[in-house]
């Protein structure tokens, strides 16, 4: 099924991308270590092509784009660079990016306009260096792109258990702030965050409602902006959840679920981080 971004990503996505000013950004397919598409822009520009994918395809980029996305899967998108000085250099700063960030991914041809007309550019490969990626500017998903703005709202508590009581689903928060890295897709972070969690404290309260059927699973960290934002969310299989009874520790089936990575991802939770440390359970009883 062919799905639009505006399905994958909060609406606050546009006001986000806006907060990055000129970037470079990349096209991965999921689990692939290098993107097949590099481009730069500002604004929604990461997006044009998905959207003319969907429409009409006729580059190949676009058509890798819809292929993937025929095929039940959603292509990565992230951000390599941004926040680049185009004006105060004449854009020699974001052109020298592109072209670096191109070489070190091996992409040998690019798309340009000249006088409102688009042709390909081969680029030769002269200019071998790969990007040192810095703290300060660390490759971005477009989930960490959300995050970081923090335009979502906030969580605390009472609102997690009203979530909870109206959507009848359970809700297991658990913290990533040791593992996580903005460049990790939901994929990734949902490997981390649906393993082993030593849930035996809930025995006689939350859990039994937590493995009766299908819970959300929320993934925080504070790693992108020093507050604790959710960075993943994803729908369990609690009724075929596996107990590895040596650990007593809890590996549940993961379900993409494009409505929570809506309704939840680039919220902030109320407080300080220290205070969400653990895995904890919401129900319409906590």
């Amino acid at each position: 099924m062919l799905l639009k971004h505006g399905n994958l990503y909060s609406s606050k996505l546009s006001r986000a991308l806006a907060c990055c000013g000129e970037y470079v950004y990349a096209y991965y397919q999921d689990g692939d270590a290098f993107p097949f598409y590099v481009g730069k822009g500002k604004g929604t520009r990461v997006l044009e092509h998905w959207n003319k994918a969907i429409t009409s395809p006729t580059k190949d980029h676009e058509k890798k784009i819809r292929e993937i996305l025929t095929d039940g899967g959603f292509p990565q998108l992230k951000l390599l660079a941004y926040n680049l000085d185009e004006s105060t250099l004449n854009q020699k700063a974001y052109d020298v990016a592109e072209r670096v960030l191109q070489e070190a991914f091996g992409i040998q041809s690019v798309w340009e306009k000249m006088q409102g007309k688009e042709r390909i550019k081969e680029i030769p490969s002269f200019l071998l260096q790969k990007r040192e990626e810095s703290s300060k500017y660390p490759t971005l998903s477009l989930d960490a792109v959300l995050c970081k703005a923090d335009l979502c709202g906030v969580l605390d508590k009472a609102s997690l258990i009203d979530i909870s009581t109206k959507e009848n689903m359970p809700i297991l928060l658990v913290g990533l702030s040791q593992t996580y890295h903005p460049k990790y897709n939901q994929s990734q972070l949902g490997e981390m965050a649906r393993m082993y969690w030593n849930l035996s404290k809930y025995q006689n309260t939350s859990l039994p409602q937590l493995l009766s059927g299908n819970a959300y699973l929320l993934a925080w960290s504070s790693k992108i902006n020093k507050k604790p934002m959710i960075v993943g969310a994803w729908t369990i299989d609690g009724e075929n959840a596996i107990l590895h009874k040596k650990s007593q520790r809890y590996e549940f089936p993961l379900v993409d679920d494009y409505r929570a990575r809506k309704l939840f991802i680039g919220k902030k939770l109320e407080g300080r981080g220290n205070r969400w440390q653990g895995q904890k359970i919401f129900t319409q009883s906590s």
